[in-house]
């Protein structure tokens, strides 16, 4: 599950109470994207609050996973601590999910100098521009350039951050899944 909205944390610890501990769960993973207050990268946070604000008025797309993580804001370290903590009380094990690789949205929004991006190409005869299908990638590019040391420094300053808040006692998911652009940027 994604963070929750800071509104929706005490059903959702009334939800792990309830439900998942009493049917015998014993693992929550936990996707972070730009849903927890970041130190060593704010500028991440900045541009999710605004992507997602964006898509709110209407402005924008929605965030891939943007509504989903923190309803598209962010929690404290505190909050964030506090939950873990309580679903740990409860016997739960708890994974931070730090998509990287594939759907990075709320990273190549705030650096789009890191995006895997193929290079603009003419369109193909007969295709109408007016009516075709813009792909998802093309408003939020899904991964970053695996060239670039740029890339990694982001992704691990966050999974660093992150693995403070969290305390993990044995995994970080890394979220490597649906890959669909690599290797196309000039870069690669």
């Amino acid at each position: 599950m994604g963070l929750p909205p800071r509104e929706q944390i005490p059903f959702l610890k009334r939800l792990v109470r309830s439900l998942l501990v009493p049917m015998r769960y014993n693992t929550v993973f936990l996707e972070f994207a730009g849903g927890m207050e970041l130190d060593r990268r704010p500028e991440i946070n900045r541009a999710w609050i605004e992507a997602n604000e964006k898509a709110e008025r209407g402005e924008a797309p929605p965030l891939p996973h943007g509504s989903m993580v923190s309803g598209g804001r962010c929690l404290s370290k505190a909050e964030v601590r506090d939950l873990v903590e309580f679903m740990r009380e409860l016997g739960l094990e708890v994974i931070p999910e730090v998509q990287s690789l594939s759907h990075v949205q709320y990273l190549t929004v705030a650096y789009p100098r890191i995006a895997e991006r193929e290079p603009p190409r003419a369109p193909e005869a007969g295709t109408d521009a007016e009516k075709a299908d813009e792909l998802p990638p093309e408003r939020y590019p899904h991964c970053y350039c695996p060239s670039l040391e740029e890339s990694y420094e982001i992704v691990f300053d966050l999974i660093d951050e992150i693995v403070e808040v969290v305390r993990p006692e044995r995994y970080v998911h890394m979220g490597h899944d649906e890959v669909y652009s690599i290797g196309v940027c000039e870069r690669c």
